[in-house]
């Protein structure tokens, strides 16, 4: 009995991993996905030409009659409800299908009414998004039941694309984008970045200036040879002890940036994760607004500091756009303050955000005082 289990196990073995599919398997699996969300998102585009724009789909220059229409029923939709009830109308040719955002994806490049409503819906939800203020944010951002049109599929693809372009807005316009150095900030009031002091002057070079691997911690040995330690998270100084003695599962390192063209290396260190940058002199090589940022610090202290700067999330940047656009008035902050998508953020940010609301309300309340 003991030697048929044996068997029939190593059968069962045997047969999992014939049944395993091998990369070029995978591959193909993922294209025939790719070819059945095409082949709905055609489907749904002659249901749109023929029922909407009253397009024969066997016509000669179709694509060309179908730009000139959908310019045309485009132009007639004035509301953002009209907008909203011609989407409906097109997600209800939405055939039975488990890849609905791939779907619309195939559909918004294929079809150009299609795209440009969508694209009209997008426009408003970044609007909404940049308008954003204490008493909104959760609305805007948490808020699943909060419709831009009937359609679940389509009010979750527009949201999608909504923080996209919001993110793009906020930090790609004329940079690269997500690259940290390259980032835009608002100045002394940011909530995404922390000057660290505590040590002499610091040389970058030989390894002086090295992030934990897990992205937690900084680590300077200064001019005297000191070790300082600051929590990346918080800003603060930290025992050395107190780090080293926590894990053995990092190593003290930074992203590799060997290309011969890069000339910044000497003045920056960024973690291998791409969220933090730390430069303990003037870092020639940032945005505009990343330099003014160390100009003003430079110019406030007169002793060495180093500039930590954090990457932002779309929630940080949006609490933080709704901060400057609620700070000159007291419920706005006060429902800032107790905001879900406020004290969802962590490290860092949370802190400078929270730190600046209570400032902000602290002095309009001196204000009302005078």
């Amino acid at each position: 009995m003991k030697k048929y289990v044996i068997i029939t196990a190593m059968s069962c073995n045997v047969f999992s991993c014939a049944m395993e599919q091998t990369p070029l398997e995978k591959a193909n699996a993922e294209q025939m996905r790719y070819q059945q969300a095409d082949a709905c998102a055609e489907t749904m585009r002659d249901q749109i030409d023929q029922n909407i724009l009253g397009i024969d789909t066997n016509r000669y220059l179709r694509s060309v009659a179908g730009r000139y229409y959908s310019r045309n029923r485009n132009a007639s939709l004035t509301t953002q409800q009209d907008i909203a009830n011609e989407i409906d109308t097109i997600a209800s040719y939405m055939p039975s299908n488990d890849q609905p955002d791939l779907v619309l994806s195939c559909l918004h490049g294929k079809h150009s009414l299609f795209g440009v409503l969508i694209d009209r819906l997008v426009a408003h939800e970044v609007d909404n998004l940049m308008s954003a203020r204490g008493s909104s944010i959760d609305r805007i951002l948490l808020d699943e039941k909060r419709k831009i049109c009937t359609s679940d599929v389509i009010n979750k693809y527009v949201k999608e694309k909504a923080l996209k372009k919001y993110s793009w807005n906020k930090q790609g316009r004329g940079y690269r984008p997500y690259q940290l150095p390259e980032m835009n900030f608002v100045g002394e009031k940011d909530i995404h970045f922390a000057p660290l002091f505590g040590h002499s002057h610091i040389y970058i070079g030989d390894d002086r200036l090295l992030m934990s691997s897990d992205s937690k911690y900084l680590r300077a040995i200064d001019n005297e040879q000191k070790a300082i330690i600051w929590n990346m998270q918080t800003g603060e100084q930290i025992h050395v002890n107190e780090v080293e003695n926590v894990s053995n599962s990092y190593s003290w390192t930074r992203l590799d940036e060997d290309d011969p063209y890069n000339r910044y290396k000497g003045e920056r260190v960024i973690d291998r994760n791409g969220k933090y940058l730390a430069t303990p002199g003037m870092y020639f090589g940032g945005s505009d607004s990343m330099r003014a940022i160390q100009n003003k610090m430079r110019s406030n202290y007169s002793f060495p500091v180093i500039m930590l700067f954090v990457k932002p999330t779309v929630e940080s940047q949006l609490c933080q756009d709704a901060f400057l656009q609620s700070k000159d008035d007291e419920e706005e902050l006060k429902a800032l303050q107790l905001s879900q998508t406020v004290n969802k953020l962590e490290g860092l940010p949370a802190r400078n955000l929270k730190s600046l609301i209570v400032e902000a309300l602290k002095n309009l309340h001196n204000q009302a005082r005078l």
